[in-house]
């Protein structure tokens, strides 16, 4: 090989992973753009190039189905996740450990998955780290192990998982592994739910409504309550509804409870629906008898 040949070579190597970057960043541009099929071609141009976080793209949008017109390619999937994941990219390990967690594509395979996973937990990544946590919590891949569970929760809840926060308080609250304590668990259900999580608001309003790690407060009950209602949540309007007619250290108001309950049956609750028609009758009795009184 001359000299020319050499130096040839040598400029290939040194600016395809300056070309490979910019299709990437093309190819995000395009994404952000929702020109899904344009950002496609461009990740894979990157990805078939040695591209690790463009094969992680290539590998979702396959998933997804975005720049695919909606059609799924799991095999394509795999292929991607397994190069990013050879790579040690922490993205990809976790989309490759989810396909053997779900059996798409691969036999479905627990251990596997779990042994991939781990590694990309290892590295830092939240979402991973949730769900090693809860693969031990649910005995998924390696048995039962709580301790594991509380470790790899509590690491991705210092990342601001809302998920993994809400798993975490569950453990304290039941006190899986013995461990009962139910300020942790408060701390962190309030954690996931000013992040929005619905079922943390709802273990929030629980705690609060029975003082369980904090004292009796019925209004910040009813204000995490008011939270998950507000998202159409029938089990916290049908608990507001309960609140609002007549329970403890409450002013009984039986115009708002049948609001509520109302709501809550038209989300298809069945216990509010029951609780609607005993108020409702409870309610016009009350008013037959001040009309009669007057």
């Amino acid at each position: 090989m001359n000299i020319v040949s050499k130096i040839t070579i040598a400029l290939c190597l040194l600016t395809a992973p300056i070309v490979s970057n910019a299709s990437y960043i093309e190819g995000q541009r395009y994404y952000q753009q929702e020109l899904y099929t344009h950002a496609l071609n461009l990740y894979l141009k990157a990805a078939e190039a040695g591209d690790v976080k463009a094969q992680v793209a290539v590998a979702q949008m396959y998933l997804s189905g975005k720049g695919l017109g909606g059609l799924v390619d799991v095999p394509q999937a795999l292929h991607w996740f397994n190069k990013a994941s050879k790579a040690q990219d922490k993205v990809g390990q976790y989309g490759l450990g989810m396909l053997y967690f779900e059996g798409k594509g691969v036999g479905l395979d627990r251990v596997e998955a779990l042994h991939i996973l781990l590694r990309s937990a290892a590295q830092g990544y939240a979402p991973a780290q949730y769900q090693v946590g809860l693969m031990y919590k649910k005995g998924l891949g390696n048995g039962i192990n709580y301790q594991k569970a509380e470790h790899w929760f509590t690491l991705a809840s210092q990342q601001r998982h809302a998920e993994a926060q809400y798993q975490l308080g569950l453990l304290y609250e039941d006190g899986s592994g013995a461990r009962q304590n139910y300020k942790k668990a408060l701390q962190w259900y309030k954690a996931s739910a000013e992040q929005g999580y619905t079922k943390a608001q709802m273990s929030v309003a629980f705690l609060y409504y029975y003082g369980l790690g904090t004292e009796v407060d019925e209004s910040i009950a009813l204000h995490w309550l008011q939270k998950a209602a507000n998202k159409g949540v029938a089990v916290a309007q049908y608990n507001i509804g309960i609140l609002y007619e007549g329970y403890p250290a409450r002013k009984p108001n039986k115009a708002a409870a049948l609001q509520w309950y109302k709501v809550a049956c038209s989300n298809h609750y069945a216990r509010a629906c029951e609780a609607y028609k005993k108020a409702e009758t409870s309610y016009k009795r009350q008013l037959e008898v001040a009309l009669s009184d007057r």
